[in-house]
């Protein structure tokens, strides 16, 4: 919950995630341990869950700016209702790239029990404010869902990394 700086938390006012743990048995990547939360849909009336980190250790993504494309492994343990993923980066929760998902890596559809790997490309990311690629060190992910969600216990989060594609 507090690897590179800061730590791991739920948004619990404004979102419906709730109880940020680390999961010492899942994990991608050959690895144990991810980040799991909860969702009660009763925590809000935004249809998603949010969990942040706003004190990372600054990094300087400038390689990486409009070419880069950030990976992340997501299980849900219901996908019913899950309508996309939006991942946001910046230097704080005023100043930000944004990118919203609707499938995984592949195109296909978000799937139950598996761990989806979703893709967000910094070429067309959406800017809110300045953000300082030089001094990363926000990032919050939203799952998002329709208004017929039920909770879910163990969401998954696991092996977040930033990837150059081929050309």
């Amino acid at each position: 919950l507090t690897a590179n700086g800061g730590t791991w938390a739920a948004d619990t006012t404004n979102s419906d995630a709730e109880n940020v743990a680390i999961d010492t048995v899942d994990g991608s990547n050959g690895t144990t341990g991810c980040l799991s939360f909860d969702v009660d849909v009763s925590n809000s009336a935004n249809n998603r869950a949010t969990i942040y980190n706003d004190d990372l250790t600054d990094e300087n993504l400038t390689d990486d700016k409009d070419l880069s494309t950030w990976l992340l492994d997501v299980k849900f343990p219901d996908v019913t209702e899950v309508t996309s993923v939006t991942f946001y980066w910046g230097s704080d929760d005023s100043n930000y790239y944004s990118v919203s998902s609707t499938t995984n890596y592949d195109g296909g559809a978000f799937t139950a029990d598996f761990l989806n790997t979703v893709k967000f490309a910094w070429s067309g990311a959406t800017v809110t404010g300045t953000p300082d690629y030089t001094a990363i060190d926000y990032i919050r992910i939203d799952i998002n869902y329709g208004a017929g969600q039920t909770d879910m216990t163990s969401v998954k989060l696991d092996n977040l990394r930033l990837v150059r594609p081929e050309t």
